[in-house]
């Protein structure tokens, strides 16, 4: 599977799409960049990355960023604000082949060994991801964001 990974993400590099989850940076970029870091830092396994170019050159980008200003906010500040803030819009909305409608009640399930479904309302869905929304008691409005690679879709109910 990882190699699956890489050489979907060399392609889209290549094809000139610059981040992850497409034209912007997200959390995607950041959550990939640190499984790639783990692996830069095994040597024998490091090799395995020769073989897509255009990822490397994505890893030294984000490795560019640094480590930013570290701000410490307590969980209950933190919960705070998310429960008082709602999320983000999301660009691209549910594709028109998915056979799925945006606000509809859906399950994302892993397809390994941790089959436990999470339940919301389908805000995004295309080749790559899927995102629902959902209601945290604590944090309230939450987008949850899932690849497709590994991951099933299923109508609620």
């Amino acid at each position: 599977m990882l190699h699956e990974t890489f050489a979907r993400l060399e392609q889209q590099f290549k094809a000139g799409v610059a981040h992850v989850a497409g034209a912007e940076l997200s959390v995607a970029d950041f959550s990939l960049y640190h499984n790639v870091w783990f692996i830069q830092r095994a040597s024998e396994l490091a090799k395995l990355l020769d073989a897509y170019p255009a990822v490397q050159a994505w890893y030294a980008r984000m490795k560019a960023f640094g480590h930013g200003t570290v701000r410490v906010v307590s969980s209950e500040s933190a919960l705070a604000m998310a429960r008082h803030t709602d999320p983000a819009a999301l660009p691209g909305g549910v594709a028109a082949d998915s056979g799925f409608e945006a606000g509809e009640a859906v399950t994302v399930t892993p397809t390994d060994y941790a089959r436990d479904p999470v339940a919301g309302v389908l805000v995004a869905l295309d080749a790559h991801r899927a995102t629902l929304r959902r209601q945290d008691p604590r944090a309230g409005a939450v987008n949850v964001h899932f690849p497709r690679q590994g991951y099933q879709v299923q109508r609620a109910g």
